[in-house]
C-alpha cells in the first residue's frame, strides 16, 4: 500500500476527496493483463533448491509437491498460494481508488463480473472484470485493461497511474485547494511513516483495517468471477449470499499451523 505515501496519488485522492470533479459517476481501477511466461515443467525427480525449507516455504497452504511453475514469484498465480493479479494488484489501485471515494473502511455489498484463466498449472485469471457495489449505490469496476486508477465525475475526469496523470480540467491539477481542503494523512515518505508511528503510536496511513478492505476487494472479485453468480454480501455476518462464495473467504489451515486469538 505505499502508493498511499506517492504524491501524484495523494494529490488525485485529495482533488477527488474534495469534489473537485463534482459527484464521481464512474471509478475505475485498472491492473493490467497476466501475462507473464509460465516457467518450464519440473524435471522427473527434480527438487527445491538446497537452500529452500519447501515444507515451511507450503506453510499452512494444502501440501503441493515441488513445481517451479507455482514457485518463488509464480506461486501468486495458483490459488493454493494466491489470488492471481487481481490480489497482487488491489493493494495498489484497488487501494487508492476505494479511499478517494472513503470507501476503504467499507464492504461492498453486492459484486459481479467475468474473467479467463490461464493454463495448468496455473488456476487464476488472466483477465477480469468485475463491480463492485457499496450500500450507497456508488460502484467501484476493477478489470485488466489498463494500469492505473480512472476517475469520472460530473465535471471531468482523471487518471493517475505510477509516473503520471492527466486531468480533463486544464489547471486543476495545479489548483490551491485552499486551507480548508481535506488532505491525506502521513508524508510521501512510506518508510518514515512506519517509523514515526512507531514511536508516537499514531495510526499509520496504511493501517490494517484499510489492507483488509483492500484486499477484501480483490477477494470478492475472484469469488465472483469463480461462481459465475452475482453475489450480495452482508457484512455483519461476513458472508455472500452464496454457500461456495462464501467458502472462498476462508481456508482450512495444514497442521500445525493455526490462528489464534491473543
Amino acid at each position: 500500500m505505499w502508493q498511499r505515501s506517492t504524491g501524484n496519488f495523494r494529490r488525485a485522492v485529495e482533488i477527488i476527496r474534495n469534489g473537485e470533479l463534482g459527484k464521481i459517476l464512474r471509478v475505475e481501477a485498472g491492473t493490467t493483463t497476466n501475462n507473464h511466461k509460465v516457467p518450464d515443467a519440473p524435471k522427473p525427480g527434480e527438487k527445491p533448491p538446497v537452500e529452500v525449507d519447501y515444507d515451511l516455504w507450503v506453510g499452512p497452504s494444502a501440501w503441493m509437491e515441488y513445481d517451479p511453475r507455482v514457485f518463488h514469484f509464480h506461486w501468486r498465480w495458483h490459488t493454493n498460494f494466491g489470488g492471481g493479479m487481481v490480489l497482487d494488484w488491489v493493494c495498489h489501485h484497488g487501494d487508492i481508488a476505494a479511499w478517494a471515494i472513503g470507501k476503504d473502511a467499507e464492504f461492498p455489498v453486492a459484486v459481479e463480473g467475468t474473467g479467463e484463466l490461464r493454463e495448468a498449472p496455473w488456476n487464476t485469471h488472466r483477465t477480469y472484470d468485475y463491480t463492485l457495489t457499496y450500500a450507497d449505490g456508488v460502484q467501484l469496476n476493477v478489470n485488466s485493461k489498463f494500469e492505473g486508477v480512472k476517475f469520472t465525475g460530473e465535471k471531468g475526469s482523471l487518471f493517475v497511474r505510477r509516473g503520471g496523470q492527466e486531468c480533463s480540467l486544464k489547471g486543476l491539477w495545479e489548483k490551491d485547494l485552499g486551507p480548508d481542503a481535506w488532505r491525506c494523512p502521513g508524508t510521501t515518505d512510506h518508510y518514515q511513516e512506519f517509523v514515526d508511528c512507531c514511536q508516537s503510536r499514531r495510526k499509520p496511513i496504511s493501517h490494517a483495517l484499510a489492507a483488509h478492505h483492500a484486499t477484501s476487494i480483490g477477494h470478492f472479485g475472484n469469488a465472483a468471477i469463480f461462481t459465475g453468480r452475482k453475489l450480495k454480501f452482508d457484512a455483519a455476518a461476513g458472508k455472500f449470499n452464496d454457500d461456495t462464495a462464501t467458502g472462498m473467504l476462508s481456508r482450512e489451515l495444514r497442521k500445525p499451523w493455526s490462528l489464534e486469538k491473543l
